[in-house]
């Protein structure tokens, strides 16, 4: 995806904010949580600068913006080495404007896997010398096709173990997206950019 320029025009009325929303993703699941995020955003009327911190482009992306929101997925119980450097460089800017941080893993959505899941994010914080205003931990999914034999496997064998129901199709997914967007409306609200 790259970077990507979302809702109001370039030229920004004064009540119009400029939110990065960047993010890391490995299967798509984080992708998807990023864009419905931007939406969501984008909905109040604000300029959305979209980054896939995977893409070249991303390097070039400056501190312009009054606001963001950075998502990342965990796997092996670390958030992505590009997530950390890109909030690295920008760390200056997200530690002055109001941040969010949405931490994406299929132990999220195991309550007795949240303490676990909330020490991921304290080492992102540490890794990157960031630490946002607000957090969130979301479920993410599990997709058969995107996973090699092994890994498939392995999955398999620790969702069963725990109980739970995989979808037939292959794909099967545990975002909360209304605690999601609850969330979102939360930063938002906080930040002070709830009502553009």
């Amino acid at each position: 995806m790259g970077v990507a320029e979302i809702g109001a025009s370039m030229k920004r009325e004064s009540s119009l904010a400029r939110v990065l929303v960047a993010y890391a993703t490995i299967e798509g699941q984080t992708s998807k949580i990023a864009h419905r995020i931007a939406d969501q955003i984008g909905r109040h009327g604000h300029q959305i600068v979209l980054v896939d911190v995977h893409e070249a482009e991303a390097r070039g992306v400056a501190d312009e913006f009054d606001a963001a929101v950075i998502a990342g997925s965990i796997h092996m119980g670390q958030h992505d080495k590009e997530l950390t450097a890109f909030v690295r460089r920008h760390q200056t800017r997200l530690s002055e404007a109001p941040s969010a941080f949405v931490s994406v893993s299929l132990a999220a959505g195991r309550p007795k896997y949240l303490q676990e899941v909330a020490g991921w994010a304290k080492d992102f914080y540490r890794d990157s010398g960031w630490t946002a205003d607000v957090e969130h931990h979301a479920a993410g999914a599990l997709r058969d096709r995107r996973l090699g034999f092994f890994k498939k496997l392995m999955l398999h064998r620790f969702m069963q173990k725990e109980g739970v129901k995989l979808d037939p199709s292959g794909d099967t997914e545990f975002t909360e997206w209304t605690k999601l967007e609850v969330f979102i409306e939360g930063f938002l609200a906080k930040a002070g950019l709830a009502d553009a």
